[in-house]
């Protein structure tokens, strides 16, 4: 078997955008050098539930003191740490699908861009909720209504990877950039 002919195959599959897979492996490594590795199925459907505030409550704009609170456009202020965020739309995006349309968001004024690792580590911790045909949990605060576990990062790893962070485990992990994975791309600014 030509090996060379497999592995540029390969590589053009995963730079086009194809799975080549169907379960996707993450880095050994985080960012920051520690240990943890897990496999991840590809390519689940999701389904967001309806709009639910940071307090668990129904409706679309959060008035109550909590982190959280969304305004009529959507956006997504954290008075702790004084970023906005606005959620992607509900489907499976590559790291450069993920990151022109983050670049192209004009909600609310625009100014957005995909978030580190260590923004969306943020998040974690911040509420807890199963999304709809999901078998685990994320944690992260309701508001969010993230339909899967991992959205990607602006951190890359390399000129093929990027890193992703798992709502589910709490811990950041690579996958190739033209994967498209378990997770709504997520946008962030500062204001």
């Amino acid at each position: 078997m030509n090996w060379r002919l497999v592995f540029f195959a390969f590589v053009g599959a995963v730079l086009l955008g194809y799975s080549v897979c169907g379960v996707c492996f993450v880095q050994a490594t985080e960012p920051d050098g520690l240990a943890k590795t897990a496999p991840k199925p590809a390519n689940q459907k999701r389904q967001f539930s309806e709009d639910i505030d940071s307090n668990g409550g129904s409706g679309a704009v959060n008035r109550g003191g909590g982190r959280f609170a969304r305004d009529v456009y959507g956006v997504i202020s954290d008075k702790q740490t004084g970023l906005q965020w606005y959620m992607g739309p509900n489907e499976d995006m590559t790291w450069r699908q993920a990151q022109s349309w983050t670049q192209g968001l004009s909600a609310g004024g625009g100014g957005w861009r995909m978030p580190t690792v260590s923004e969306l580590r943020g998040l974690h911790g911040t509420g807890e909720y199963t999304p709809t045909h999901r078998s685990y949990s994320v944690k992260i605060a309701p508001i969010f209504q993230l339909g899967a576990c991992c959205p990607w990062s602006s951190d890359t790893r390399d000129v093929w990877s990027a890193w992703l962070f798992d709502f589910d485990e709490g811990v950041p992990k690579w996958r190739a950039r033209g994967n498209r994975h378990d997770g709504p791309p997520l946008a962030v600014r500062s204001r």
